[in-house]
């Protein structure tokens, strides 16, 4: 289980590769995505709602996929193989499956010759729509009838509803004996998926070799993050802008109003990490249907611990749509949301106003995306004004840091001290500014920035104690900066 573009069903088609594997995607019709619905099983499966009936259903559907396989290991004989069987069992099951008369008499057997075969349902949110599990319920006490058939079923979703995973007490034993008299392994019911940051600058240099310089940066700035990113690169046309459209379009889960207030949270997530609790049903919505990250699941399922990791291209769609008059509706919610607990205002990790005092809209001061570098003049006459730039920075700062470079677009939390370059030269390079952990002396905000010393990039930070400000350390932080590079 995983948000959407972390590979859950590439996996399965990976896995295709090396065993006799069907997948089958339920999507509702409506939805978009890939894979595609495949709609001769889906329609198959949709109209029973009694629990009996759909049990039988699930059952005739795995005696028609082992059915599959055993034709297909027939007619093959030893020049079967798995990218063959691939493209043969589609139109078999869906042959099957037109034949009512025929699925009438069709009846379970063993996957031959002790083969395995996986079957993948995904998407299976149907199952769990409108709060009634029972076709849930029925799939899985239709697994009970393939304890000896050599398959094994798996479930790819995002788990906008959280479905309890105990061991089915149907059968001809109790839970507790199934591993030793049925020799059933029980396995864990949920395995995260988390592949991130996949090298993207090879493929982009093979894809557009003659793209402009700032194109390739940008390029490789937006792969950063889930392995949708990267893998929609050769839809791009080498246009940067096309990756940011999709990514506005998964954040507000394919909608035109953009008026949710789910869809709200979700751009202020990108850009200022709000820290979310567990418990609330928001977080279920945030996964599913507008790219959070799922952290952790609670044992009994009843919370899910979600966040927005530091992916430029969500930061900068995010921003972009802030930009255009959704600040004000945005803020409007997060109102609400502290008021109601649903959201946490940020202590003691950083306070949450600041944050979103903080972070520049770029296209207010230049043209261009807003993950683009801006000076630290620029910067901090955006932040505080001319006056209190006179007052405060222009006659403390050395050139050197003014004529430096701002790109954070969005924050994120750290759970280490900054110690070495190396580590400034990260945050900046995916456009993040950081929270510091919890309890750690002083500091509480950092955005990073990049200036130049003797023809040599030097990365250094920008520190910010949004506690206390009228203590001694106030701006005293910020003078020394020159010192900390």
């Amino acid at each position: 289980v995983q948000s959407s573009g972390y590979g859950k069903s590439r996996l399965i088609q990976e896995y295709a590769k090396q065993a006799y594997t069907i997948q089958i995607c339920l999507r509702p019709r409506k939805w978009t995505g890939f894979p595609p619905r495949w709609d001769a099983v889906a329609s198959y499966l949709e109209p029973v709602l009694e629990a009996g009936l759909m049990k039988k259903r699930f059952v005739t559907l795995f005696a028609v996929c082992l059915d599959a396989l055993c034709v297909y290991l027939g007619q093959k004989g030893d020049t079967a193989s798995y990218e063959g069987f691939n493209s043969f069992y589609r139109g078999h099951i869906e042959t099957l499956l037109r034949n009512k008369e025929g699925l009438a008499n069709i009846k379970l057997q063993c996957a031959p010759r002790v083969q395995r075969l996986l079957i993948c349902f995904d998407e299976p949110v149907v199952w769990f729509q409108s709060g009634d599990i029972k076709p849930f319920l029925a799939f899985r006490h239709a697994t009970d009838e393939l304890y000896d058939a050599n398959v094994l079923c798996v479930l790819t979703d995002t788990t906008k509803k959280i479905a309890s995973f105990p061991p089915s007490t149907a059968g001809p034993c109790n839970p507790s004996t199934r591993v030793i008299i049925q020799q059933m392994h029980l396995m864990p019911s949920f395995y995260f998926l988390w592949s991130f940051d996949l090298p993207a600058a090879t493929e982009i240099d093979k894809l557009w070799p003659e793209l402009p310089p700032r194109e390739k940066k940008l390029f490789r700035l937006f792969c950063l993050g889930r392995p949708l990113w990267r893998s929609l690169l050769p839809l791009a046309g080498g246009n940067p802008l096309k990756l940011v459209k999709f990514a506005k379009a998964k954040l507000a889960c394919g909608a035109t109003d953009y008026d949710s207030p789910q869809f709200h949270l979700a751009l202020l997530s990108c850009r200022y990490s709000l820290n979310l609790v567990p418990q609330s049903q928001l977080c279920d919505t945030l996964l599913a249907e507008h790219m959070a990250t799922c952290l952790w699941l609670s044992p009994a399922h009843e919370s899910v611990l979600v966040s927005y990791v530091s992916e430029p291209v969500l930061a900068e769609a995010a921003t972009q749509l802030l930009f255009h008059q959704k600040l004000q509706p945005a803020l409007n919610v997060l109102a609400s949301a502290l008021l109601n607990g649903v959201v946490e205002s940020g202590y003691p990790r950083g306070e949450l106003v600041a944050r979103i005092l903080l972070l520049p809209f770029v296209k207010q001061m230049s043209p261009g995306y807003h993950s683009e570098p801006i000076t630290v003049r620029m910067y901090f006459l955006w932040l505080l004004g001319q006056d209190n730039y006179n007052t405060y920075v222009n006659a403390s700062f050395p050139e050197i840091l003014l004529d430096g470079f701002v790109t954070a677009t969005h924050f994120v939390p750290i759970t280490y001290e900054i110690s070495s370059p190396d580590q400034l030269k990260g945050l900046y390079r995916r456009r993040s500014a950081a929270i510091c952990k919890r309890n750690q002396n002083g500091d509480v905000l950092l955005i990073p920035i990049k200036f130049k010393v003797d023809g040599n990039s030097v990365y250094s930070v920008i520190k910010i104690q949004c506690k206390n400000w009228q203590s001694e350390v106030h701006f005293n932080r910020l003078t020394s900066l020159g010192m900390e590079h």
